[in-house]
Formats: C-alpha cells, structure tokens, sequence
C-alpha cells in the first residue's frame, strides 16, 4: 500500500500524504473532506499544529537491527548482525537471516504501542528469495493480549508472505547485482498495546535493514522480482548450463578454465551442480562482486572440484566449502587466496564426511582455513602441505 493521498489543510497548505484507507477514515469521521481523488483537506477542528503527517495520520516503525534478536523458541537460528556498506555507498547495520538449506530461522522484537492506533511498520530486504521458489521468507505482527504471552497469542499473528513478493512492495529496485524491496506494511492496534514483530526466513538468506526515504531510491532502476527472475533464467546459460535451467543435471562436466570469472557467476555455476559432478576452475581468476549472498543449490555430493593455480577471493573459498557434500574431492593446489570478503563470507552448512581437500603451497588467510576446518566431517583429509597460511592480509 502506497501513500498516494495528498493531505492539506484549511488553507490548502501541504502537509503530507497518506494511505487511501487512512484518508476514508479521516472523512468518515468527519476529520476531512476530499478535495478531488487523490487529496483530502483537515478540517478546522483537526490536531495539526506543527505537526507532520507522519504523527497525524499514523506512526511509523523503522526497523532497527539493534532491537531484535534470535527467537530462543527456535533452535535452528543462523544469521548475524552486521555492517556494510550499501549501493548508496553509506554504512548500514543489517539483520542477516537463513541460509540455503532448510535452518528454520526467526528474529523477534516486542514493543508497547498506543491502543487504537494506525502504525506503519516500515523496512529494507534484499535476498529472501531462492531460484527453486521453495523458500520461507515471512514477516509477522503478533498482538499479544493482557495476561497472555507470545505461544498462546501466535494463533491471532498476521504473517505477510515476502517470498516472490506475495506481499507486494511500496517499492521494488534493482540493486547491486540483486533487488531492494521496501515494505510499509500498515496496521491498526485496536485494543492491544504489546506486539511482536517476527522475520522469518528458511531455504533463503535475507538481510532486513532500515528503509530510507522513497525519493533516495528514485535513480535506481525499477525491478520487480518476476523481472528478476526472468532475467536470471536469460543469464543461467553461462559456461555452457543446458538449456539454461536452473537445475542442471547429476554428473555434469564443466570446464572454466583460463577465464575471468565474478563472485556471482561463479555462484551461477556452483548452482547448477549436481552430485558426482566432474567440474575444472583451474587459472581462473575470480574477482568480487557487491550485495548479498547469492544462491549457490544444494550441497554437492561425490563431485570433483579442480581449482588449482586459481587467484580466488575469501568469500569464493567459502561458497565452494558450503556447497561441499561428502565424498567430494578438492584442488586448490597453487592457488592464492586474497582476503577480499573476508568478512562476509558463507557460512559452512552442514559438515561433510569423506571429503579430501589438497592446499598444497596455497597462500590463503587463517580465517579461511579455519573456516574450512569447521566443514570437514568423519574420514576427511586436509593437505597443508608447503601452504602460506597468514593474517590479516600479512
């Protein structure tokens, strides 16, 4: 919903603009009066003395990374806080959630609110959506009666489905190499004054963070997520994927060798391998690509993954070490790893049994080793031998 209604008052002067259903309402109860179909005008007895629309005709909500936490009822949460740096180019603190294996997760934030008020609960999300449209990505507005607590008032919740924007946006942009989506999802306290706000993600990461005035987004490209997806099933041909599908078939064998390659093609390609793959990255470079973590498919089980004399970024190390299932057999002998997304790298799923990984005379960061380590399950071998193992880019 859209706040497409201007708002004047008795002298015409602009005082800002609000919801359609809002704006019946004010008239109905005899607040305002249309002017035309698209403005109302407060009457003389409307509150309006130096104050802005927001407070007038709802309050908003703005999501603040600092106010939720892990839901402890669920014992599957992965995610994290953090900061990056965004395609405006400013520093934004962000709620990272789920992953792309099916780790139900839930952030919650309760707060005391006014009895019958209009609230907007306004934010900011990238990712939350996955190619196989399997995904979970849900925001929920709990109201939790006197006397009762969040299980027993769960029932009464609203959920708005993000996933495929089934809820739709106020607003839908290109972003990065991905979409921003912001929601201002009105709702009316009625009777109630404590509420829980839940985000809820599974088979998708999603990062919720503050949602910035809609004229910041103007220079930003319209997208909405069926053009997203259409555009993504155009691209997915790249290094010779069948028939551009999004799931290409098991035992596939791939060569990329002597290329140039970004984060995110080489999370295309990691994508569309199945298990007993036969897959060679070896004197690729691949450089780093803005946004988020793009979906990379399920884990791989029993494939070869041949990245020998490869300049690869942390973050790339990381999307290979999550896509490892067992029995998978890894070279990175030779290569050289830079600490390029180094802080953001993939977490590693679930760990894999019988796996074989040859570093032998790699240069990577500590970091990434132990990253590595933290994957590897029963039976598996891990070569260092001759590796430059450093710190801190030392």
């Amino acid at each position: 919903m859209t706040k497409n209604i201007t708002v004047t008052d008795r002298h015409g002067n602009l005082i800002g603009t609000t919801y359609p259903k809002r704006a019946k309402g004010l008239v109905k109860n005899g607040r305002a009066e249309y002017i035309s179909g698209c403005e109302i005008r407060l009457n003389t007895h409307a509150p309006i003395a130096n104050d802005t629309e927001d407070k007038i005709m709802s309050k908003v909500i703005d999501f603040n990374a600092r106010e939720f936490n892990f839901d402890k009822s669920c014992d599957s949460n992965v995610g994290s806080r953090l900061f990056i740096t965004d395609c405006s180019g400013e520093n934004t603190e962000v709620f990272e959630i789920g992953n792309w294996y099916w780790d139900w997760t839930q952030i919650i934030c309760e707060k005391q609110l006014e009895k019958n008020t209009e609230y907007v609960f306004r934010f900011a999300m990238t990712g939350g959506i996955c190619d196989t449209r399997d995904e979970t990505s849900q925001f929920v507005i709990c109201p939790i009666a006197e006397g009762e607590n969040i299980s027993s008032a769960w029932e009464n919740r609203y959920a708005y489905s993000l996933a495929q924007a089934e809820y739709k946006p106020t607003l839908s942009k290109r972003w990065g190499n991905g979409f921003i989506r912001i929601y201002e999802i009105p709702f009316n306290t009625y009777d109630c004054e404590r509420f829980a706000f839940v985000f809820i993600a599974m088979h998708a990461a999603a990062r919720i963070f503050p949602a910035k005035e809609l004229s910041a987004y103007a220079d930003f490209e319209d997208l909405s997520c069926d053009e997203y997806y259409a555009q993504r099933a155009q691209n997915f041909s790249y290094g010779g994927c069948p028939g551009g599908s999004f799931n290409c078939s098991d035992g596939a064998n791939m060569n990329f060798n002597n290329s140039n390659i970004s984060e995110n093609e080489l999370a295309e390609a990691l994508r569309s391998f199945g298990d007993g793959c036969d897959i060679q990255f070896q004197n690729v470079n691949i450089c780093s690509s803005q946004g988020d973590h793009p979906d990379i498919g399920y884990m791989s089980d029993g494939s070869n993954f041949d990245f020998s004399n490869a300049n690869l970024t942390s973050k790339a190390v990381s999307m290979l070490v999550s896509k490892l299932g067992d029995g998978c057999n890894v070279c990175f002998a030779n290569v050289n790893v830079t600490t390029e997304g180094i802080g953001n790298m993939y977490s590693v799923g679930h760990k894999a049994d019988g796996v074989y990984i040859d570093l032998a005379n790699a240069r990577i960061p500590r970091a990434v080793v132990n990253l590595i380590n933290s994957k590897l399950g029963d039976g598996c071998n891990l070569n260092l031998s001759g590796a430059d193992i450093y710190t801190d880019g030392n």
